[in-house]
This record gives C-alpha cells, structure tokens and sequence, in this order.
C-alpha cells in the first residue's frame, strides 16, 4: 500500500506495476535472508522430470479452471466491445472478491490434508476437509451475497453512475459465484487424489459450454445479463461435475455425501427465498431506495442467520 497509492498518483498504471515488482522483491529479499537453507544450484534430471510429471497437470488444471473464469470476459468484450466491458467490470470485480474467500481457506486447507493423507485415515480426511468445508461454504456465502443482491442497485448508481448497466449483470453472476467458491473446494481433494487429468476433461467441456452460451445469449440480444446468466450456469455445471468425481471416486459415497449435498443445495434457494420476500414487502412499508435496501440487507442477514442457527 506505501508503494502503491504514490506509484498510482505519480505514475499512473506503470507506477502500480512498479510497486507490485518492487514490493515483490522486498518480499523475496526478506525471506532470503531470513532463511538459512541455501539452494544448491545442480542439476537433477531425474527430480526435474518427477516435479514435471507432478507439477503439469496441477498447473494445466488451474490454467483451464481461470479460463473458465474468464471466458466471460472474452465473450463480451469480442462481441459487445471494449464499453460493455467496462460495464461488465463491476461484477468481475465482485466475483474476484468473492472467490477469494475460498482460496484464502484453500491455503491453509491443502497443506493441511497433504498432511493427514500420509496417516491413512481417508475417511477421516474426507469429513474434515472436505466435506465440512462444502457445508460451511455454503452456507457462509449467502451472508456475502445477499446484502450484495440488495444493495447494489441502490450503492453503485450513486458511487459510480457511468457503470449503472452493470448492475443487473452482477446480481445474475453472484448465483455463479456461489457455485464456483463450492467447486474450490473439491479441488482439494481432487489435487491429493491426482485426479487432476479428469478434472481436465470436466473443465474443459465447461469452458466450451461457457463459450457457446454466452455467445449464443449475445446472438440472441440478451446482452451483459445474457453472457452473465450463461457463466453462472457454466458455474453450476462445473461444481456438479467436479462434485460428482469427488463422490465417484471416494468410498465413503453413502450417506455422508448425501447429506452434504443436500446441505450445499438447499443454502442457495433459502436465501432467494429469503430475498424475493424482503423485496416484495419492504419498499411496501419502509420509503426511499436507500433506506429500504439496508433495512432489507439487514433483515436478511437475521432471518437467514436465524435459519442457518
């Protein structure tokens, strides 16, 4: 932030570029020096082809996992142009907070059932890595969404009014996002298993259902809300997909996946529900968009907590 905010004020876009590097670098300097272990700088054939059998299908499968991210992005501003891009930004932006959540659990996560993996007690691993984890998150998100859902009509006019036709596109894509921060977490699973070439052929038919929709709802006039409704749906597919790898290939498929799958499924529609009522009955009792949207906000976040409880 001390290199930033001046590199973006003196600079410009090349002055945050330079604090990203310089900040880097600071980063790497200090544990260097903070490490007393020293690389020894040989070659090794053979550990460099095992880290590559390893390492390439983890890294090819988180290429295609941000193309998937991001095709939407590349619908848009190939067929709609760089403007509607721009409108388009806010529910990236949106989306990128949201996924980061997850990923900031992941890494702390992942490690962790590196671990416990080597002790052999798969199911135990299971039930505490993955499956709680998809219960919670889907349970956590709607507590993020929702307040967003309801405020951002009133919120973003008023703060940044050029990037007002934004708005209904992100309230569509925050029900992708639900799904995609639920697809994350298998993929902890899915990466110590190695099932990562499955993964693969999963994400990329996703990636072509993604393509094709949202290039098929701008032929057929919908727009941003189209491209939007054609990503959360790709979403969807991808969660279900990795989901059912997940199930199809552990032992335990019985009555502990289902349970969490119909934990995972029913947050989502609870919160809609929760959602279309607040705003068919508050603006009938409580004036002005802005007063009603927080009255709203917060009466979801009661109501939906008193569910979850």
């Amino acid at each position: 932030l001390v290199l930033s905010l001046p590199g973006l004020y003196w600079f410009g876009l090349y002055g945050l570029f330079a604090a990203i590097l310089l900040s880097h670098a600071a980063v790497l300097l200090y544990l260097r020096n903070r490490t007393p272990i020293r690389p020894r700088w040989r070659w090794n054939g053979p550990l460099f082809r095992d880290l590559v059998r390893r390492g390439f299908p983890v890294a090819l499968t988180n290429i295609v996992l941000l193309l998937v991210q991001t095709a939407d992005r590349f619908v848009v501003g190939g067929m709609l142009g760089t403007g509607a891009l721009g409108q388009y930004g806010i529910a990236v932006f949106v989306i990128g907070f949201l996924s980061n959540v997850q990923g900031a659990a992941r890494e702390v996560l992942e490690p962790r059932m590196m671990k416990e993996l080597e002790s052999g007690d798969s199911v135990g691993v299971l039930e505490e890595y993955v499956l709680k984890p998809l219960v919670n998150t889907a349970w956590l998100m709607p507590f993020l969404i929702g307040p967003m859902f309801l405020l951002l009509p009133v919120i973003l006019p008023f703060v940044l009014p050029k990037y007002a036709e934004g708005v209904v596109p992100t309230q569509i894509l925050l029900g992708g996002a639900y799904y995609l921060t639920l697809s994350f977490v298998t993929h902890t699973l899915i990466f110590a298993r190695s099932w990562q070439w499955t993964a693969v052929a999963i994400v990329v038919s996703v990636l072509a259902l993604d393509v094709g929709l949202g290039a098929a709802a701008v032929k057929l006039g919908f727009g941003l809300p189209g491209v939007a409704a054609a990503s959360s749906l790709a979403f969807l597919a991808l969660f279900a997909g990795l989901f059912a790898l997940c199930t199809a290939r552990t032992r335990n498929r019985g009555n502990e996946w289902g349970r969490t799958t119909v934990a995972a499924l029913l947050a989502l529609p609870v919160a809609a529900a929760i959602v279309l009522g607040l705003l068919a009955t508050v603006p009938l009792v409580v004036p002005g968009r802005l007063a009603s949207a927080c009255v709203e906000s917060a009466a979801f976040l009661v109501l939906f907590a008193t569910l979850h409880g």
